[in-house]
């Protein structure tokens, strides 16, 4: 059974929740791609989450283009958040196909003052280099 358009981008969108509701919360405000103490096993399941749920920001037919605005919107929102464990999350994503490069851009002009190692993070995410 296919789900239809509506759900699949509602479910897309419900991924914001999680990262609002449940990560940014409990998660240590660390990086987890360079290994920071002070993180959990939930700032790995975080941090990982792109990878455990791949979505991607696909254009193409009206559905796949559909939901991958969602996914843009999804990780744009994300980036937004203040726990840099969530914000390294979404470049994770990005690095890996689940976002456009331009929402790196975006977030890079509004964030001047990042951490030098999570700047540099979003620069290998925005050229598809992460792990």
């Amino acid at each position: 059974m296919r789900v239809t358009t509506e759900a699949a981008v509602a479910c897309v969108h419900t991924i914001y929740a999680l990262f609002e509701r449940v990560f940014a919360p409990r998660c240590a405000p660390v990086l987890s791609h360079i290994a920071e103490p002070g993180g959990s096993e939930l700032n790995g399941v975080c941090y990982m989450w792109r990878d455990i749920i791949s979505l991607r920001s696909e254009t193409g037919d009206d559905r796949r283009g559909r939901i991958g605005e969602a996914v843009d919107t999804v990780i744009r929102r994300t980036l937004a958040l203040p726990n840099i464990a969530c914000q390294e999350s979404a470049l994770h994503g990005v690095g890996h196909g689940c976002g456009r490069s331009d929402v790196v851009d975006q977030y890079l002009a509004a964030n001047p003052n990042l951490p030098p190692a999570l700047r540099a993070y979003a620069l290998d995410a925005r050229a598809g280099r992460v792990p």
